[in-house]
């Protein structure tokens, strides 16, 4: 019973479906958006998450228009998982996804502004309340 409550513990953490994302400034129109999604997150889950995020610090900067000017994508490990009653033993690793995007707010009069993405749109209907709640921490 042990073995099982501490495995169907690990189970869950790794399988909660959260991204956890941070917001580096780079200059005064630019910024690094890095995002880890747990092992059960999908590296384009992952990267959406990222995107959703940078479209939300760019409204916040009280911008609307915007590039991505750098991507990358990476996968790490996240751990493992033993299961006793799979072949004798098993061993699963667990990966997680990682998403660095680098987001150039435009202004009117920049050079790209009018191929430029609008936050406001990319969040959609809803962009004030996304906005409000933040960041997603779910995949």
């Amino acid at each position: 019973m042990r073995i099982f409550t501490s495995g169907a513990l690990v189970l869950s953490t790794f399988l909660t479906g959260c991204a956890f994302t941070d917001v580096q400034p780079l200059t005064a129109t630019s910024f690094r958006v890095s995002t880890e999604g747990a092992p059960v997150c999908a590296a384009s889950a992952t990267r959406n998450v990222a995107f959703q995020a940078g479209a939300i610090e760019v409204i916040k900067r009280g911008g609307d228009r915007f590039i991505v000017a750098g991507n990358q994508s990476r996968q790490s490990s996240g751990g493992a998982i033993y299961n006793p009653d799979v072949y004798g033993g098993t061993v699963t690793t667990m990966t997680r996804s990682n998403e660095d995007v680098i987001i150039q707010m435009l202004s009117p009069g920049d050079p790209g502004y009018d191929n430029g993405l609008s936050a406001r749109q990319v969040l959609g209907a809803d962009w004030e309340a996304i906005v409000a709640g933040g960041t997603s921490n779910t995949c």
